[in-house]
């Protein structure tokens, strides 16, 4: 029987069957390296998969505005199990904040993968301090931090965050962009403040970054054209 499990604290995982061995997310362990490279790669292609059905993507934004660990983050993810997105004799069981990322990545190669990041309007604004303000428990300082470096580090090289987010997992391509995204992102952070972030984590948090830049950036040019 498929089945989609979501758990708050545990690493999401791809089972081909129900004796699979867990890791752990500090990607840290060799015996779990290509483990935990296939659950990542598993876990796109359910959210690929999940964002392509227009029905369920109004929900998948409705997600996004969970914070991570948040008691809710369960009850919104469990409207988003979708059996034909699953691999076949499969389940799969993730950590909230993990499937969010994917899901981001997801949704931006969905709607500006082919589209170069041109013309866009750097000045807009977000208000990051006022997003996380009714979840402050469940994300904090850290959090806050995070989503200001990566909007800055984007707005600092479009064209490198874009190539970064659209590159194919765990590539050749994909790793060099990592080691190059890095920097600016080091720079948009406070000094003496470093940050150690998985691969998926890092470019999951670019795609929400400029997902929301280029959503509203094409929103403000139409009603301009208007």
């Amino acid at each position: 029987m498929l089945r989609l499990l979501f758990f708050i604290g545990a690493f999401f995982l791809f089972m081909p069957s129900s004796n699979a061995q867990p890791f752990d997310d500090s990607y840290d362990s060799l015996y779990n390296a290509e483990f935990a490279k296939q659950a990542e790669i598993e876990m796109y292609k359910y959210s690929k998969c999940l964002v392509n059905l227009i029905k369920r993507e109004k929900l998948t934004k409705e997600y996004f505005l969970i914070p991570d660990n948040h008691p809710d983050q369960n009850i919104e993810g469990n409207k988003l199990i979708i059996k034909t997105c699953l691999p076949n004799g499969s389940r799969l069981a993730f950590r909230g904040h993990l499937f969010r990322r994917s899901l981001y990545t997801a949704l931006y190669n969905k709607h500006f993968r082919k589209i170069a990041p041109t013309n866009i309007d750097i000045t807009i604004e977000f208000d990051y301090s006022k997003e996380i303000a009714p979840h402050y428990k469940e994300m904090g300082d850290a959090q806050l931090l995070l989503r200001k470096a990566s909007d800055c580090a984007v707005r600092k090289d479009l064209e490198l965050a874009h190539n970064f987010i659209i590159a194919k997992l765990h590539s050749k391509k994909e790793n060099k962009l990592k080691s190059d995204i890095t920097k600016p992102l080091q720079e948009c952070l406070p000094k003496k403040v470093k940050l150690q972030l998985t691969r998926q984590a890092l470019k999951g948090q670019f795609a929400e970054s400029l997902y929301k830049l280029r959503t509203v950036n094409a929103q403000n040019s139409v009603e301009a054209a208007e």
